[in-house]
């Protein structure tokens, strides 16, 4: 809803159409994909989706060490919501990753 009142609304970012594009990179919450499976996403985000501006995404800081390496990699910002860990507030290694709330 949110997305469509923005769009509707020639005062909200004129000229500019938000779209959500959705990306998995896990079966579960709990379990970790394979390092080749994220690689690829990155690949195929920067490859065939150069309008996306933005990744939010990962459960866990583990998956997220990953995700916002290669994210990273490719220069796309990366948000997270969930992941607390410290190693993640390093920007030398991690100059695309965001929290979205305030945490370490």
């Amino acid at each position: 809803m949110a997305i469509n009142d923005t769009n509707s609304n020639p005062d909200i970012l004129p000229n500019t159409t938000i779209k959500i594009l959705h990306f998995t990179d896990t079966t579960s919450k709990n379990r970790v994909m394979p390092g080749g499976f994220v690689i690829s996403m990155a690949q195929t985000i920067y490859n065939e989706y150069p309008d996306v501006v933005a990744v939010y995404g990962g459960y866990s800081s583990t998956n997220a060490v990953y995700e916002a390496e290669m994210f990273s990699t490719y220069q796309i910002p990366y948000a997270g919501s969930t992941q607390a860990s410290p190693v993640l507030s390093d920007k030398n290694k991690f100059p695309y990753f965001v929290r979205s709330y305030a945490g370490t």
